[in-house]
């Protein structure tokens, strides 16, 4: 998942002087971007190690969620690609792997034999089924350092944040 290796933030006196040298150098938004990633490494380590307990990956993981909310419904490589924001050669490691563990098959599509679509198989809803009372529990541990309304002021502010990066993008 992601990895962000800048464990000392700058401190305030390094600041105000690159402020000086560099004018466009905007403290607050620097600090509170290197925070937010300094915190999203540290929380994708936390993940990492918490899938790893169960043989998966972070992307396996949002491969089997996407799954898992059709089930018992199949998906489309195309349509799965794009809700995971992944290309398709990221999406056929993360299937193979998958495939090999016996937790998806590929089937036939209907209509297209050019195309197949994916779905879970009996032992990928068992391992979620299992794993998802657990993952939850150690979100709401993770988390636990803020109480529910700072949480939702969170959670508001990032997807503030989420929308301008949309928005910079197209």
């Amino acid at each position: 998942m992601f990895q962000f290796g800048f464990r000392d933030l700058p401190e305030e006196q390094t600041l105000q002087e690159y402020a000086l040298r560099f004018q466009d150098l905007d403290k607050e938004a620097v600090v509170a971007a290197l925070a937010l990633l300094r915190t999203a490494s540290d929380l994708s380590k936390e993940f990492d190690s918490f899938f790893a307990f169960f043989d998966i990956t972070w992307g396996r993981f949002i491969i089997l969620m996407l799954l898992y909310r059709e089930y018992p419904e199949a998906l489309d490589f195309a349509l799965l690609s794009e809700r995971a924001e992944i290309t398709k050669a990221t999406l056929t490691g993360l299937i193979d792997g998958l495939d090999k563990q016996g937790f998806v098959e590929r089937i036939s599509h209907p209509t297209d034999r050019r195309k197949q679509l994916l779905c879970l198989t009996a032992d990928g809803l068992a391992l979620l089924e299992r794993m998802l009372p657990s993952h939850y529990r150690t979100t709401a541990h993770y988390m636990s350092g803020l109480n529910k309304s700072q949480l939702v002021e969170l959670t508001e502010l990032l997807n503030r944040l989420h929308e301008v990066l949309v928005d910079i993008r197209e």
